[in-house]
């Protein structure tokens, strides 16, 4: 048996002698780590780091983390061979952040590059009810993969996330250019938050934001939220404003039916009475209509066609999100829809989805989507896309990103 601290040390098992594999072994030796092996494999497609760990059995965990990981982190799959998991990374063509840094200095865009996708890994994890510990922090397993990092996500590992990561910020520190102030000061203040003030990563990076940033931000991450009228022509019939006539003139026939009594009383008792009393109750009506801001020249003519404003014929996204219904016009193509921050026309929360995961394009009348190489895909009507295929939308569809639902609708 294992004890605590054994199980909270990095410690994987030697791979296995008896499977072929190309590229260079990796042998990492830090201060405060055990010896960890990890190796590379090549097939005709792809690259692979291999781990073999003799943690616990990872239950659910693998099997999330191969279903539904977050943007961050390395696709997996896992093997269980000679009674223990091996688990395997796509890296493709990827450079981890060892190689990348040993070539070139570190910036400040490099760190906050890193704390961000590390942070997004993290609420993805977070959401899949997968343990922030799970991540290894050791600076030749971090990938880069066109020009974004990903992370080594290891069921059954058990690492505080501030010990990876003093690891990483420490590597960082001693190859940053130190002719460089603001990346010298920035790598400071980010290790003395996270490292010695255990500071949470969110917080650094929203600390780092100018305040211009934090106000444009506020503007454009607030979804425009649909009225109880934008069901966007759904349901709404010529009939609706027939309704609403006679609702009107259900109300107006009892104030006349008064007005022609009380004349009739009045005529009774005495005409001067009766014409006194018509005056002033003519009047009084005027002056309520006034009140009211209405008058029968008001009243919209129904028998007018009106032609629909170009902004009702464009197609548009209806979606909910944490029990909100919201949408979202297409106004200009190509129309990106991710999880990102920058080149996004609609920005949906769920880090399930791709920072650019699909777009909406024009050619002609037709409007068609294409998966942008999504890590969860996309579904139109039920089917699944491969990685960059296109599909022709109709006038409705159901399109499904990672978890996400959207409804595509376009009035033809």
């Amino acid at each position: 048996m294992r004890t605590d601290s054994e199980r909270k040390s990095v410690c994987f098992r030697r791979p296995n002698p008896a499977r072929k594999s190309r590229g260079a072994r990796l042998e990492i030796s830090r201060k405060g780590m055990r010896k960890m092996k990890t190796r590379i494999i090549e097939d005709l497609d792809n690259r692979y780091l291999v781990i073999n760990d003799d943690f616990d059995k990872p239950g659910f965990e693998l099997n999330m983390l191969m279903d539904s990981a977050p943007a961050a982190a390395l696709k997996l799959r896992g093997r269980y061979i000679d009674n223990v998991y091996e688990y395997e990374y796509e890296i493709r063509d990827g450079v981890s952040l060892e190689e990348h840094f040993l070539a070139q200095s570190v910036t400040k865009k490099d760190i906050y590059e890193f704390l961000e996708a590390l942070n997004d890994l993290m609420i993805g994890l977070r959401e899949l009810l997968i343990s922030k510990e799970r991540i290894y922090l050791g600076i030749s397993e971090i990938y880069i993969i066109d020009g974004r990092y990903n992370f080594v996500v290891c069921p059954g590992l058990e690492e505080p996330i501030h010990d990876g990561l003093k690891r990483v910020l420490e590597f960082m520190l001693e190859h940053i250019d130190y002719k460089d102030d603001e990346t010298v000061l920035c790598a400071y203040q980010v290790y003395h938050k996270l490292v010695r003030d255990k500071s949470s990563i969110s917080s650094v990076l929203e600390g780092a934001k100018p305040e211009s940033v934090k106000k444009e931000e506020a503007l454009t991450d607030k979804p425009e939220v649909l009225s109880p009228a934008s069901d966007a022509l759904e349901g709404v019939t010529t009939m609706a404003p027939v309704n609403a006539l006679k609702e009107k003139e259900k109300k107006k026939k009892p104030i006349f039916v008064i007005m022609i009594v009380i004349i009739v009383l009045l005529y009774v008792i005495d005409i001067k009475l009766c014409i006194a009393g018509g005056v002033i109750m003519v009047i009084l009506y005027a002056v309520s209509l006034k009140k009211s801001g209405k008058t029968d020249a008001d009243e919209p003519d129904y028998d007018k066609t009106t032609l629909l404003s170009e902004s009702m014929l464009k197609p548009y996204i209806m979606y909910e999100e944490r029990g909100k219904a919201y949408q979202s016009t297409i106004e200009l193509t190509p129309y990106v829809i991710g999880s990102g921050k920058e080149r996004v026309n609609l920005k949906l929360k769920s880090h399930l989805v791709s920072r650019l995961h699909a777009r909406i394009f024009c050619e002609g009348d037709d409007y068609f989507i294409e998966d942008m190489g999504s890590t969860n895909g996309t579904k139109v009507d039920g089917r699944k896309l491969k990685a960059y295929e296109v599909v022709m939308l109709g006038s409705r569809n159901e399109i499904t990103l990672a978890n996400t639902k959207l409804i595509y609708i376009r009035q033809v």
